[in-house]
């Protein structure tokens, strides 16, 4: 029996079995026309892959990025390894300090400013006193694990101006570096001037700051496709003073 002008219907009489089967397959095919549809909206959709060690939780980084960036994955890593993985599938554009950029054979094509600079010092944040350029290569030194601990353990070498870094003590995030203190398990620790600035003022160990010469690049953006490039970069370029301020910049150039 045929409806007119329609799709053949089903006999009253039909069993239940069959009918079930009927609607089973057209939610069958529904839902392969929904899944096909959404992995082309994501294709068409750029990635943004976000590398950096700031005072907000990645998950809540990732969130406030996603609201400002309409039409963009944004994926916020909170290890290195994990960011290198997630920049060997198609991403679109990388955001994270320039030396990572530069680890990774990216050239930085927006970046953060913040007082009129793209670069900021670093310095040694130890208990008791400073610590005299001799000691170097002697000291403990604690840091967050940036570029893996190859990378790291070269990059640290750089800051202190000399051929090789002495003892490491790796950590994953900036907040477990002042334990490393507390408890003795390092001499001193190494991160920006503005996070030992600001670590000195909320705790009540006797924190002192010895200056490095080498300044490291601000976070930056490396575009990595076209469409990254034409959709992504205004959306950097639009983001308001919070996610910035979260980002550890005050603008863009």
């Amino acid at each position: 029996m045929k409806r007119s002008g329609g799709a053949p219907a089903l006999p009253a009489a039909e069993p239940a079995i069959v009918r079930r089967r009927f609607w089973g397959a057209a939610l069958l095919a529904a839902g392969a026309l929904l899944l096909s549809a959404m992995v082309a909206f994501s294709q068409d959709r750029p990635r943004l892959i976000v590398y950096l060690h700031t005072e907000v939780k990645s998950r809540a980084l990732e969130a406030l990025l996603a609201r400002q960036m309409p039409g963009t994955d944004v994926i916020v890593c909170g290890r290195y390894r994990d960011f290198t993985r997630e920049l060997s599938t198609s991403a679109d554009a990388a955001l994270a300090l320039d030396p990572v950029l530069q680890a990774n054979a990216l050239s930085s094509d927006l970046k953060g400013l913040r007082g009129g600079r793209d670069t900021e010092p670093y310095v040694l944040l130890s208990i008791g006193g400073n610590i005299d350029a001799g000691r170097f290569s002697t000291i403990v030194l604690g840091t967050v694990d940036l570029l893996g601990r190859e990378g790291t353990t070269d990059f640290v070498a750089t800051l202190l101006g000399r051929d090789s870094a002495p003892e490491i003590k790796f950590v994953i995030k900036s907040e477990d570096l002042l334990p490393l203190l507390q408890f003795q398990s390092a001499d001193a620790v190494l991160l920006p001037e503005r996070e030992a600035i600001r670590t000195k003022s909320l705790s009540k160990l006797d924190l002192q700051i010895t200056p490095l010469a080498t300044r490291v690049g601000l976070p930056a953006v490396a575009f990595r496709s076209d469409a990254g490039r034409r959709l992504i970069r205004p959306l950097v370029l639009g983001l308001d003073a919070e996610a910035n301020a979260k980002l550890g910049v005050d603008t863009w150039r």
